[in-house]
């Protein structure tokens, strides 16, 4: 569905993508902060925790989490062997290339498809690199958010068995849903 929607859009023309992109970036930073303020105001007896069997291991906001959750502790997923490194984690419980890439690859594809825009600029050469360092800034900031605000809110075993666990959390489930999709 996504991708006839992508298909779409560019049919329609340029235009319409850019009107386009500006809804998909409202879609994303609404995701982002309904999900962090989620992470912010709910605590563990929250109805919307307490709904889900088995129950998450999620603390609230804690300084104890957060504290648990700063020092290294990577996790090999079994079986933990050399062909885990093709899987995205080594032997050891190093990070792999592929989980590593799958983690920075999605920043830097919205960053390279804001500089490509260059032709609706009024002065490419200002704006451009204005443009992509404020959004490595943006882009750091974020996801600097997100890590601080899911350590301090989550316990460690769920960080790394429930890749869902933002979504889960968020006051609208179907809103981080819709801004991964974008």
């Amino acid at each position: 569905a996504a991708l006839l929607v992508v298909f779409i859009i560019s049919m329609v023309g340029a235009s319409f993508f850019a009107k386009a992109s500006l809804a998909i970036f409202g879609v994303i930073v609404s995701a982002l902060f309904g999900a962090v303020l989620s992470f912010l105001f709910y605590s563990t007896d929250s109805e919307h925790i307490t709904g889900y069997e088995p129950s998450l291991n999620f603390t609230g906001m804690s300084m104890h989490t957060l504290r648990d959750n700063l020092h290294s502790g990577f996790s090999c997923v079994a079986p933990c062997g050399r062909d885990a490194v093709d899987e995205g984690l080594a032997e050891g419980g190093f990070a792999g290339t592929l989980a590593v890439f799958g983690v920075v690859m999605p920043s830097m594809t919205g960053i390279l498809a804001g500089a490509n825009m260059s032709g609706d600029l009024e002065d490419p050469g200002r704006a451009i690199p204005q443009g992509t360092f404020a959004a490595i800034g943006c882009m750091f900031l974020s996801y600097s958010v997100v890590i601080l605000v899911n350590a301090a809110a989550v316990d460690r075993s769920e960080l790394i068995t429930d890749y869902q666990i933002m979504q889960k959390v968020c006051f609208w489930p179907w809103l981080v849903f819709v801004g991964t999709l974008c």
